[in-house]
C-alpha cells in the first residue's frame, strides 16, 4: 500500500517542475538585498540591520573627494592720494592665510623700476622698524594680514614704471603688482585705479603647484571658523587641521546650548591636513562653540574654537584666535570672540630672554573654600601643549578638571578649571606643557579652608 501512494506525488513533481530544480527557463535568483540599515533611536551612531534589526555601528560615509586647498597669499596697493611735498601716498595690505588660519611667516616686500629709490615702505600693523624700497615684515599672527604705507615722488620715477612686489620665501610664493605704468604720466589722487598682485604658488622655474609647507608632520590638531562673524542662522564652515591621514569627528553648539544642525560625522585628513565641515549658523546671536577630534594612529586629540553669530545689522566682534582654550566649568569657552584672554589675578608675568621652554603656574583663588570655582593658570611659550593635574593633600584628585591638552595662546598662556569639592586641606596644581621635543613643568600650592 505504501508502494502505491509514492506514485501521485511523482506525476505531481513532473507536472509542476517548478517545485524541483531549476530549469533552462528558471535560473536561480542572484539579486541581493537593497535594504539599507535603519538609524536607530536607541544612541548616536547606532543604525538597526535586517533582517533581524540588529544594532551595530552605522556604516562610515566615504570624505566626500575635492581638490587640496593651498595658502592664500595675496597682495592688494590701494588708488593714490596726494601726500606732502609732490609725494603720492598707497595703501598696501598683505594677506598670508590658509583658510581661516593664519600664517605667521616673513614676507618680503620690495619696490622695481629704474629708479626704486624714490619709494618708501613704512609697516603700518604690525608694526615694524624697518622702512625703505625693501623691507621683510611679519604679518599679524591673529588675522594674518599686514597694513603698510607705500611713498612715491612721483616725478621721479621715470618711463620705466614702479612695480612693488611680495615674495614669500619659505613657499617660493611671488606676487607682483603695477603701481605706476611704463611711460605714463604721473598718477594724480583722482585717476589711477588700485593695483592688485595675484599670488601663484611655484616651484621655481617649474610653474608646478607647491605643496603646502605648513601641513603638520606630527600629531597636532587646530581649528577655526569661517567666515566669523556669521549672520544669524547664514552658512559657515569648520576648518581643522592636523597630520594627514588622521580620522575625525566634529559637533557644534549653538549660544543656547543647542547642538545645530550639524553632520560632523567621520572624516579623514587629506594631504593637506584638512577636514572640513560646512554647517548652517543658529539664530540666537552670540558665541557659537565647535569641538573636533581626532584619532591617528591610537593617539586622541581634542580642541574648542568658538565663532561669533552677530546681531542683525551688525557686524559683530571677530575672533582672533583658533583653538580657543576651554576651561572654566558651566562656561566653555571664556576665550571669547574679540576678546583676550583673561587676566590671572596671580602675578604670571612673561619671561624674557630665549631661555627655552619653561611653565610658570599659579591658582586663582590660592585659598579655596568647598564649591569653589578654581583656575589654574599657566605662563609658557605660545603653541605649547599642556595638560593638568592636581593632587589634593589626601592624596585624591578632582574628578571635574579637565585633563585634555590645551594649546597656549599667542601670550602663551594657558587655563584649567575645576569645582572644589574636596575636604582636604590642600593640593598641588601641575602643568606639564611641550613645545617640539622640550618638555617642561610647573606647579604651584593652594589651600582649602572647611
Amino acid at each position: 500500500m505504501k508502494r502505491f501512494a509514492i506514485v501521485p506525488l511523482l506525476v505531481l513533481a513532473a507536472a509542476l517542475p517548478g517545485l524541483g530544480r531549476p530549469t533552462s527557463a528558471q535560473t536561480p535568483s542572484t539579486a541581493t538585498s537593497t535594504t539599507t540599515p535603519i538609524p536607530s533611536t536607541a544612541g548616536s551612531g547606532t543604525c538597526l540591520f535586517p533582517p533581524y534589526n540588529a544594532v551595530g555601528a552605522c556604516p562610515v560615509s566615504p570624505t566626500p573627494t575635492r581638490g587640496l586647498i593651498f595658502p592664500t597669499k595675496t597682495l592688494d596697493v590701494g588708488a593714490p592720494s596726494a601726500g606732502p611735498e609732490g609725494t603720492m601716498m598707497y595703501s598696501v595690505n598683505l594677506n598670508s592665510r590658509f583658510v581661516c588660519f593664519a600664517l605667521n611667516e616673513p614676507i618680503d616686500l620690495l619696490a622695481l623700476g629704474a629708479n626704486p629709490g624714490v619709494a618708501a615702505l613704512t609697516a603700518i600693523q604690525p608694526s615694524f622698524p624697518s622702512q625703505g624700497s625693501s623691507i621683510t615684515l611679519f604679518p599679524d599672527p591673529n588675522t594674518g594680514t599686514a597694513q603698510l604705507t607705500l611713498e612715491v615722488l612721483s616725478s621721479a620715477v621715470g618711463p620705466a614704471g614702479l612695480d612693488l612686489k611680495a615674495v614669500w620665501p619659505a613657499e617660493g610664493v611671488e606676487s607682483l603688482a603695477n603701481v605706476i605704468s611704463p611711460t605714463s604720466t604721473a598718477p594724480t589722487a583722482a585717476g589711477t585705479p588700485a593695483a592688485t598682485g595675484t599670488a601663484v604658488p611655484v616651484v621655481a622655474g617649474t610653474g608646478t603647484p607647491q605643496p603646502n609647507p605648513g601641513v603638520p608632520t606630527a600629531f597636532t590638531l587646530r581649528a577655526c571658523v569661517d567666515p566669523n562673524p556669521v549672520s544669524p542662522g547664514g552658512g559657515a564652515t569648520l576648518y581643522a587641521q592636523t597630520i594627514p591621514g588622521a580620522t575625525c569627528t566634529a559637533s557644534d553648539i549653538d549660544p543656547e546650548g543647542t547642538p545645530t544642525d550639524f553632520n560632523g560625522g567621520s572624516q579623514v585628513a587629506l594631504a593637506d591636513g584638512l577636514v572640513i565641515y560646512p554647517f548652517t549658523a543658529g539664530q540666537t546671536p552670540g558665541v557659537g562653540t565647535s569641538v573636533v577630534a581626532c584619532n591617528y594612529k591610537g593617539q586622541n586629540l581634542r580642541t574648542t574654537t568658538t565663532y561669533t553669530i552677530a546681531a542683525p545689522g551688525t557686524a559683530g566682534p571677530t575672533a582672533t584666535a583658533v583653538g580657543l582654550q576651554c576651561y572654566v566649568l558651566g562656561d566653555p569657552c571664556p576665550f571669547r570672540a574679540g576678546a583676550p584672554p583673561p587676566t590671572p589675578s596671580c602675578p604670571l608675568p612673561p619671561r624674557t630672554g630665549n631661555n627655552g621652554l619653561y611653565v610658570d603656574v599659579c591658582v586663582q583663588p590660592p585659598v579655596q573654600t568647598f564649591n569653589t570655582q578654581v583656575t589654574i593658570f599657566a605662563r609658557t611659550l605660545p603653541g605649547a601643549v599642556c595638560t593638568p593635574q592636581v593632587t589634593y593633600t589626601n592624596g585624591n584628585q578632582p574628578s571635574s578638571l579637565d585633563t585634555s591638552p590645551k594649546t597656549a595662546d599667542s601670550s602663551g598662556l594657558v587655563g584649567f578649571g575645576f569645582l572644589q569639592q574636596t575636604f582636604a586641606s590642600g593640593g598641588t596644581a601641575t602643568v606639564s606643557c611641550q613645545l617640539g621635543v622640550e618638555v617642561a613643568q610647573g606647579s604651584a600650592d593652594f589651600v582649602v579652608t572647611l
